[in-house]
């Protein structure tokens, strides 16, 4: 318990998406499918979160976190009708927090809190593992910025892309995405 890990908000983020396509297909509306989501006003664990418990599911060890979601509510006020004689509401929107939590398997987890500054060196190396180091890259990288300080727990909800942020660090180019619009062009 206490340690900081790596690997909770991807997988919260695809069990979210797995509702949310349940949701979509039980509507009969689309069938695009996601393979990761974020609700709007819950931003999940965190890229590094700490392990508030350990508790067994089924003779599986899992790690529990907890973090707060807050919901936009609508509460109406008043009800009144107009000489056009159609009623309206007035309201207001408010703010509601919820403390929410998820259990994880650790098998799913990666530990930053045991990594010691340069422990990637040696999978990168060594002959033998320096073909999956691209696979292992994005978890080390990130345990490597934590150790040196060079990240932290970051607030829930914080996007970063770990993948392109690993490809950087290697020296590789990546590409940006484009956004649509043609800046500057004429046709």
């Amino acid at each position: 318990m206490g340690d900081v890990v790596f690997g909770a908000d991807d997988y919260w983020s695809r069990v979210e998406a797995a509702k949310e396509n349940a949701r979509v297909r039980r509507s009969g509306r689309d069938s695009y499918s996601q393979t990761h989501s974020r609700p709007r006003g819950d931003p999940g664990p965190g890229v590094l979160a700490k392990v508030v418990a350990l508790r067994h599911k089924k003779g599986v060890l899992h790690a529990k976190f907890e973090w707060i979601k807050e919901r936009e509510k609508w509460r109406r006020s008043a009800a009144f009708q107009k000489e056009d004689g159609l009623w309206y509401t007035r309201g207001e929107q408010y703010t509601v927090t919820i403390k929410r939590s998820m259990l994880i398997p650790i098998s799913r987890l990666f530990n930053v809190s045991a990594y010691e500054a340069g422990d990637f060196k040696q999978f990168y190396a060594d002959p033998r593992t320096r073909a999956e180091y691209t696979a292992w890259a994005p978890f080390l990288l990130v345990a490597e910025d934590f150790a040196g300080k060079k990240r932290t727990l970051a607030k829930p909800g914080a996007y970063v892309n770990i993948q392109d942020a690993a490809f950087r660090a290697a020296g590789v180019e990546v590409e940006e995405e484009d956004d649509g619009e043609d800046e500057g062009e004429e046709d």
